[in-house]
C-alpha cells in the first residue's frame, strides 16, 4: 500500500508540475513573448534613427496641413518608424516594418502591407499586427476620435480614428483606399483577440489624416500631454535597467527574482533550520513537493518563497525554454498564424 501510495503521489505531483509548466508556456505565447519587445525593436531599428520620445520632455510640435513629405516604399523587413496611440499609453509604441510576413510580425511590432500607401501618402496606408497584448490586442480599446500617430526618423504623421468594424477574415477590401484622393490609415488584427483557437474575423480600425510635423519640431500636443501612469513608469524603469545591463527584460527579471529568492530563502534557512528538520526528514515521492521543501520557515513564508521561486523560473523559461519549445512544437509556434 505504501509503494502504491508513493507511485500515486509521484504521478499526481509530476502531472501538477507538468500543468504548471504548460501554463508557463501558454502564458509566454500570449503575453511573455512580448516582454522583450524593446530588445527586439532595438535590433530591428539598428541603423535607423527612430527616437523613443516618451523618455524625454520635448517641445510641442504644431501639426501642418500642407502636403506632407512621403518616403518611398522600402525593401521587405525595413524599418519605417513607430506607431503610437495616446489612449493605449506611453509604453505602447510598436516598431513598424515593411511587409506582413511571419519574419516581420514575429518581431512583436506592426507590418506595413506592401503596395498600400506609405505614411502620409495619398491612398490607404494599411498595417497588421498579431492579436496579443504586446502587439495589436490593445486596439480593442481604441475609440472613434482617438489620435493615431506614426513617427518616422524625420516626420510625425497624425491621423484620427473615423470608425472601427469587425469583418470576416476574407475581407481584403478593407485595406483598399476608399477615396483615391484622401490620405487614410487602416490597422488590422485578428478577432477575437487572445483567442486560443484560429481567428475567423479581423478587427479593423479606419483613420483619416489630420496633419504632419517634422520630428525636429518636437512632439505632437496629444502625445506630449499623455499622462504617464504608474504602470508606464514601472515598465519604463524595468526596460531602462535591462537596457543598461544589456540584457532582455525576461533575463533581467529572472536574475533579479532568483537572487531575491536565494537571499530570502537563505535567511529563512538560518532562522528556521531547526524547525524544518522534521519536515525535511519526511519521505517525499513527487517532484513538486521536493521543490516546495526547498523553502524554509512557517507555511506562509514557504508559500511566499515558493511563489518567488516560480516567478524566477517562469521568467527564465520565457527567456530560454519557451522559444525553443515554440520552434519544436507547432501548436506553440504562433498564437495567430492567420493574421
Amino acid at each position: 500500500m505504501q509503494v502504491a501510495d508513493r507511485i500515486i503521489r509521484f504521478i499526481a505531483g509530476t502531472a501538477a508540475l507538468g500543468l504548471l509548466l504548460f501554463g508557463v508556456q501558454f502564458a509566454w505565447v500570449y503575453w511573455g513573448s512580448g516582454l522583450d519587445s524593446e530588445t527586439v525593436f532595438e535590433h530591428v531599428e539598428t541603423g535607423r534613427t527612430v527616437t523613443d520620445t516618451h523618455t524625454v520632455k520635448d517641445k510641442v510640435a504644431t501639426l501642418r496641413t500642407l502636403d506632407p513629405p512621403v518616403d518611398p516604399e522600402p525593401a521587405d523587413t525595413a524599418v519605417i518608424g513607430r506607431l503610437r496611440i495616446p489612449r493605449l499609453g506611453l509604453a505602447w509604441s510598436p516598431v513598424i516594418q515593411e511587409g506582413v510576413g511571419k519574419n516581420v510580425l514575429r518581431n512583436l511590432g506592426a507590418g506595413h502591407y506592401p503596395g498600400t500607401a506609405m505614411p502620409g501618402g495619398v491612398g490607404n496606408s494599411a498595417y497588421a499586427g498579431h492579436a496579443t497584448y504586446t502587439d495589436f490586442a490593445p486596439l480593442k480599446n481604441v475609440r472613434t476620435g482617438d489620435g493615431v500617430y506614426i513617427q518616422t526618423p524625420s516626420t510625425w504623421y497624425a491621423y484620427r480614428v473615423a470608425s472601427t468594424e469587425i469583418v470576416p477574415m476574407d475581407r481584403t477590401d478593407v485595406i483598399q483606399p476608399h477615396d483615391t484622393s484622401s490620405r487614410d490609415l487602416t490597422l488590422t488584427t485578428c478577432w477575437p483577440v487572445m483567442s486560443p483557437t484560429p481567428a475567423t474575423h479581423r478587427l479593423i480600425i479606419h483613420a483619416v489624416w489630420v496633419g504632419w510635423a517634422p520630428v525636429s519640431d518636437g512632439t505632437p500636443a496629444e502625445l506630449a500631454g499623455t499622462h504617464e501612469t504608474t504602470a508606464d513608469r514601472t515598465v519604463r524603469t524595468v526596460k531602462t535597467v535591462a537596457r543598461r545591463l544589456s540584457m532582455p527584460v525576461t533575463q533581467t527579471m529572472a536574475a533579479a527574482l532568483a537572487l531575491m529568492w536565494a537571499v530570502l530563502d537563505g535567511l529563512a534557512w538560518l532562522i528556521w533550520h531547526r524547525r524544518m528538520r522534521d519536515v525535511w526528514r519526511r519521505p517525499v515521492a513527487d517532484p513538486l513537493t521536493c521543490l516546495f521543501r526547498l523553502q524554509a520557515g512557517p507555511t506562509a513564508v514557504r508559500a511566499v518563497l515558493f511563489a518567488l521561486m516560480w516567478a524566477a523560473v517562469t521568467f527564465a523559461c520565457f527567456k530560454w525554454v519557451c522559444p525553443a519549445l515554440a520552434d519544436a512544437i507547432p501548436m506553440f509556434a504562433d498564437p495567430h498564424p492567420a493574421v
